[in-house]
């Protein structure tokens, strides 16, 4: 949280920043939503920060599907998920399970219906993860651009430098 940009974007969106404590993404998880929930909040929602053109109304939908089920996920395209939220803490339901996989989002729904918790499904929309997803990334930013739509634009000059070969890997 000491980095610049951490501290440019909380002085510049007034946001309270915690650092991810976890030894994988499930326990980061698991510890963000124990943290949130121990702060007072009633529901909690985690969006990927590799899904950056996600339209705020379905990050709404999400809060707003919180109050009548347990949980809400965005499934991925890639068979994982961009967002989560809960309305309490389910420490059994991110532990051991195969992180960055295709499988992932059918795993955890298998894992909360064995539990018989109550969740709702948004609609698919896609993350970035692999090369290729940059591809589309691109060409969903110019649709967007020709709509005027509100843009990402950390997330296009990042795509600028790669594409200008300023990023290696």
């Amino acid at each position: 949280t000491e980095h610049v940009f951490f501290a440019s974007l909380k002085k510049r969106a007034s946001l309270e920043l915690i650092l991810q404590k976890g030894e994988d993404l499930g326990e980061r998880m698991k510890n963000v939503f124990r943290w949130s929930f121990s702060k007072g909040f009633q529901r909690v929602v985690l969006i990927g920060s590799d899904a950056p053109t996600l339209p705020p109304a379905m990050i709404q939908a999400a809060f707003d599907k919180l109050s009548a089920t347990e949980l809400v996920i965005g499934p991925s395209c890639d068979g994982g998920y961009y967002l989560i939220g809960a309305k309490e803490t389910m420490p059994d339901l991110f532990s051991q399970l195969p992180w960055g996989t295709e499988t992932i989002l059918r795993e955890t729904l298998e894992r909360i219906n064995r539990a018989k918790r109550r969740c709702e499904l948004l609609p698919f929309w896609y993350d970035i993860d692999r090369p290729e997803d940059l591809a589309f990334l691109s060409a969903h930013l110019g649709l967007l651009a020709q709509q005027n739509r509100l843009l990402p634009l950390e997330s296009i000059a990042i795509l600028k430098q790669i594409e200008n070969g300023a990023l290696k890997k």
